[in-house]
């Protein structure tokens, strides 16, 4: 799909839009608010409504092919209403569509009545509970569900029948969501950052794509290169900077905070 070659590419993620607080995707708000993509980002020191990350819905298809909405704890609005929690502006959502509901570590979709149905794995439902990796459909817009559980090593998960259908379906050339890092204990503790495709530059200078409130921290301390399947930690300066291959649920320290990666 080429998405390969956006290694290289480069990319600039401003500040925080404060509607992102509300778990719009970057595409909904730049189409419902005028806003720019360098401006608007679901990534935020200050969580959704403060909550912990409990997962994320990546789209697959249309304008939300490769963009991720955070998914905390409680229960968050899906429609195409400006105030929904999840704003999807894909043709054919309605108003309020579905809610999307995490609770003791248990998330379950339902339908709040949207015209063209609610859809896991291919299967019309009322409501349903939805597991990592789970396919959604909201009408015609296509969404898979990852879980920001951080698994042990060798874990394999029970899956359950999907089908069968490539996890991006677009060729749109976009930097897109392929990850996270999730904080496990401080000042970041269960809020998430985005891993794009490309690299992702981290440091305690403002602007970059990972830019944390550290004092231990180099304005830019080094970066992830992130491709489909692909996560590699870089720090260092001169010809020869270490290099880590991270796995899903790798532990990466960075100044004085640990966060686990996740990997799309």
């Amino acid at each position: 799909m080429g998405l390969a070659g956006m290694v290289g590419m480069t990319g600039t993620v401003g500040k925080v839009c404060p509607l992102a607080e509300r778990g719009l995707g970057r595409g909904a708000m730049k189409a419902q608010f005028g806003l720019s993509h360098s401006l608007c980002s679901t990534q935020s020191a200050g969580g959704f409504n403060g909550q912990p990350i409990g997962g994320w819905l990546v789209g697959l298809n249309g304008q939300h092919w490769g963009e991720d909405f955070r998914v905390c704890q409680g229960s968050h609005t899906i429609g195409s209403g400006y105030n929904s929690n999840i704003c999807i502006t894909h043709p054919g959502i309605s108003v309020r569509h579905g809610e999307i509901t995490v609770e003791s570590g248990a998330v379950s979709i339902r339908d709040l009545g949207g015209r063209d149905g609610l859809f896991v794995n291919g299967q019309n439902v009322s409501s349903a509970q939805i597991l990592d990796g789970d396919e959604i459909g909201i009408g015609s817009a296509h969404f898979t569900f990852r879980a920001a559980t951080r698994m042990e090593p060798g874990y394999k998960p029970t899956l359950r029948p999907r089908p069968q259908s490539p996890l991006f379906r677009n060729e749109t050339p976009k930097r897109i969501c392929l990850g996270w890092l999730v904080g496990l204990y401080g000042a970041y503790t269960g809020q998430d950052f985005r891993l794009i495709a490309g690299d992702n530059h981290f440091g305690s200078a403002p602007g970059l794509e990972l830019s944390m409130v550290d004092a231990k921290l180099a304005p830019r301390s080094g970066h992830f290169a992130v491709a489909p399947g692909d996560c590699v930690l870089i720090q260092g300066k001169g010809p020869n900077p270490s290099r880590r291959p991270l796995l899903d649920s790798d532990e990466v320290h960075i100044g004085s905070h640990s966060f686990f990666v996740k990997i799309l």
